[in-house]
């Protein structure tokens, strides 16, 4: 970013910050598989994973003077991907088997240009872009077997990000050919839980929610 009594001249100018573009197949996952077992056996596994990673890409600010001969692109771009994973296994004459878990897919993602008294001039486009993927998945399963078998199962996942693309207030922006500002989200949320009891006395309670 440039901010701040700033003046800048080139042919074509590009500011651009990313954060785990897709193609890179990074995320942020946790996975827990415990078991138990004994006359009275009992498990459970607790996962929670977050991804929110915030990305900025921006020029300008008070005084900043820019001037471009060709185009002018600022684009911020970010993936913010969680997954959580979780099963217990419980097997005895009284078997419980237990998993709460959580992923959630946050952060913001910002292209922008300058505030108060920033000056941009271009002879060609001007392109002010911010690109978020935001994916949360919360898999669970519980799996208890005896005269008494009981699971429980609570899997939750979020996806709540940011996207902004802007021109700051009082900013003086031009282009003698275009000027785009836009924001775009790709999300995807999933919630799964799965609870097997088997024995003379069983229960199961399993509860799954999505947010987006």
């Amino acid at each position: 970013s440039g901010t701040g009594n700033v003046t800048v001249g080139a042919r074509n100018i590009t500011v651009e910050a990313k954060h785990n573009r897709s193609s890179s197949g990074l995320k942020a996952e946790a996975k827990a598989e415990p078991s138990g077992g004994g006359a009275i056996g009992f498990s459970g596994a607790f996962v929670t994973t977050e991804a929110n990673a915030d990305t900025t890409a921006s020029i300008g600010g008070s005084g900043a003077n820019i001037t471009a001969t060709g185009t002018v692109t600022v684009r911020g771009t970010a993936d913010n991907d969680a997954k959580s994973e979780g099963k217990a296994i419980t097997g005895g004459l009284v078997g419980v088997g237990a998993v709460i878990l959580s992923a959630t897919s946050a952060g913001s993602t910002t292209a922008k240009v300058g505030g108060s008294t920033t000056k941009l001039d271009a002879t060609g486009a001007v392109t002010i872009e911010a690109v978020a993927t935001a994916r949360a998945l919360s898999d669970g399963k519980a799996i208890a077997g005896g005269v008494g078998a009981g699971t429980g199962v609570d899997s939750t996942a979020t996806v709540d990000p940011d996207v902004t693309a802007k021109i700051g207030s009082n900013a003086d922006v031009s282009s003698d050919s275009s000027i785009t500002v836009e924001a775009s989200l790709d999300a995807d949320v999933n919630a799964d839980a799965e609870g097997v009891s088997a024995g003379a006395l069983a229960a199961g309670v399993s509860i799954a929610n999505a947010f987006m």
